[in-house]
């Protein structure tokens, strides 16, 4: 027989390491973060590296494969650490690591004996090996009042207040079937029961909207920002209607307890069964008759809301069941007018609804809400024109909605008619719009009434002022007021009675000048050409060769500040800023 052998040929691979130089960079005794000075590891010939130092307390570094004087090349090129800000190593365990720029360091924390770090630059990663340095636990204490929540006021030491840790590494404490008052919870966590770390740093409070029985669980993270470390759930109970001692059933014992607060003058409101505000034989009655009618059932409908976007929230029980509803708008009781509630603000609001029915367990739903306010057309905001005769003058606002029309702050008729007099005399003209209750936009603009006379002397002649454009680009003058400081300003809106420039940054730009006893400064064309002296920290924009600018928005302080050297500074502080222009 003729044997055939097939002959496998193995291939050997020979792996070639390079030899790369692998350094520390970090705290004592790893350079003290000099770039240039990182401690070299000692290669071991198979792709890993190892060195052994000394750490007592905590220290921060990361690896590297160069050294540099400067730190840009540094993390740029050499450096190996986290993807993502600081990283604690846990001793034993390998930690994955990379070419990661500057974002951030590892920390390790040892306990003044020897540790071996070991750096594994073929699969990019890392260990420490030695005694691990552990943490003292942490106690965390909630203290505050009231008495009846946590059993003594402000007390640090109250074992049976230190919150329990949970799987997610947060702390915890809750009470349950507590009977609360309608007052606020307030209270701190307390670290090691020890003022001396403390959490928020001003009180939190937790407001209990009405008297009942509740659940109330303090959850706090002591890795999240303080301002959003603590939460506080404050949760009513399922109550029933007769159990004034919380134990979940209606029997004699609560009228024992009724009894007992009779005689002990007890007038908490647990105790008014019947809700006439007394504590009396009539809520001894209306307890029996709960016992005699069985125990109580459950409502089988459900608490509806709908919640529209002109502020008005719908609210009503669905079902079969006669309830009363009592409901809270952000922790006030509020009533309701033909099932609908009123926000009255715009934002976030919280709405808390509880049905009652005699026989029945309470229910109990809370809901969210966010009102964002109408979407207004820009045409709502109110037009202001000026109509002028020899012997008056037609001032009217026009736009869509309800337009109303004010005179140096008073309400007049819509056009309203000003009459010249004999002399120069100024008046402040405003319009506003109001849709659905709420003034929502308004434009506003100074007009000087003319003399009847047109021979008198103009009084811009003398005096500081700004001058802007209006929409038509008519000059609207502001008259500035000298102020305690030596110098003259003036608040105006620039919002709609201005135009505005868009600049090639998407920017809008009012032009401005000003007059300075009869000189323009930073003026048009038309007018006697001169420039504000320059300042420092000037925030003029100079948007021509004739004009200043400055963005449109709501209220703007337009001024002129003078130096001891009698120069003129000009100046544009902005107010409130919109983006609705």
């Amino acid at each position: 027989m003729k044997r055939i052998f097939t002959f496998a040929a193995m291939a050997v691979m020979m792996v070639c390491y390079c030899h790369a130089a692998i350094y520390i960079v970090g705290d004592a005794p790893f350079g003290d973060w000099d770039p240039a000075q990182g401690v070299e590891m000692t290669d071991n010939g198979d792709g890993t590296y190892s060195i052994l130092g000394e750490i007592n307390g905590t220290i921060w570094f990361v690896f590297a494969d160069g050294l540099s004087n400067d730190w840009a090349t540094f993390n740029n090129d050499f450096r190996y650490g986290p993807t993502d800000g600081d990283e604690e190593v846990n001793l034993g365990a390998w930690t994955t690591t990379q070419k990661s720029g500057d974002h951030g360091a590892y920390r390790f924390s040892g306990t003044g004996e020897e540790y071996e770090f070991t750096f594994d630059l073929a699969n990019g990663r890392f260990k420490i090996d030695g005694d691990a340095f552990i943490d003292p636990p942490m106690v965390y204490t909630v203290a505050g009042v009231p008495t009846v929540l946590f059993g003594t006021d402000w007390d640090i030491n109250n074992p049976d207040n230190e919150m329990i840790e949970d799987a997610g590494g947060l702390y915890v404490l809750t009470k349950k079937s507590v009977y609360l008052e309608a007052e606020p919870i307030v209270f701190k966590v307390v670290a090691n029961h020890d003022w001396g770390q403390s959490w928020p740093n001003c009180d939190y409070v937790a407001q209990v909207p009405e008297d009942g029985w509740y659940d109330v669980t303090i959850t706090f993270d002591p890795k999240a920002d303080e301002d959003a470390n603590i939460s506080c759930s404050v949760v009513p109970k399922l109550a029933i209607d007769g159990d004034v001692n919380g134990d979940g059933e209606v029997n004699i014992t609560d009228v024992s307890a009724i009894i007992d607060a009779i005689f002990q003058d007890n007038h908490s409101s647990r105790f008014d069964v019947n809700r006439d505000r007394e504590i009396n034989v009539a809520d001894i009655s209306s307890v029996i008759d709960i016992i005699l009618m069985g125990p109580p059932k459950d409502l089988m409908g459900e608490i509806v809301l709908y919640f529209y976007d002109t502020g008005w929230a719908e609210i009503f029980y669905d079902g079969d069941e006669q309830v009363t509803l009592t409901v809270y708008l952000d922790g006030e009781e509020t009533e309701l007018e033909d099932r609908c509630l009123w926000l009255g603000d715009y934002g976030e609001h919280t709405i808390e609804v509880i049905a009652r029915a005699r026989g029945y367990k309470n229910l109990y739903a809370a809901f969210t809400v966010y009102w964002e306010g109408p979407g207004l057309p820009p045409d709502y905001c109110p037009e202001i024109s000026i109509t002028e005769e020899d012997d008056y003058v037609i001032v009217e606002a026009t736009g869509q909605g309800e337009v109303r029309l004010y005179i140096d702050g008073q309400e007049v008729e819509n056009p309203y008619c000003l009459e010249r007099l004999d002399e120069d005399y100024w008046v402040h003209i405003d319009a506003s719009n109001k849709v659905e209750g709420l003034e929502i936009m308004y434009s506003t603009m100074d007009y000087l009434v003319l003399a009847k006379n047109g021979d008198e002397p103009d009084p811009r002649d003398e005096g500081f002022w700004a001058v802007v454009l209006d929409k038509d680009g008519n000059e609207v003058w502001y008259e500035l007021s000298l102020g305690e400081d030596g110098n003259y300003s003036a608040t105006m809106s620039l919002y709609s009675v201005v135009y505005g420039v868009e600049t090639s940054t998407g920017d809008l730009m009012v032009p401005y000048h000003f007059v300075i006893n009869g000189v323009g400064y930073g003026a048009s064309s038309d007018m006697q050409q001169a420039s504000l002296l320059s300042a420092m920290d000037n925030p003029l924009i100079e948007g021509s060769q004739y004009n200043f600018c400055v963005q449109a928005g709501y209220h703007y302080t337009l001024g002129v500040m003078i130096d001891w050297d009698g120069a003129y500074y000009g100046s544009a502080a902005q107010g409130i800023w919109t983006d609705n222009y």
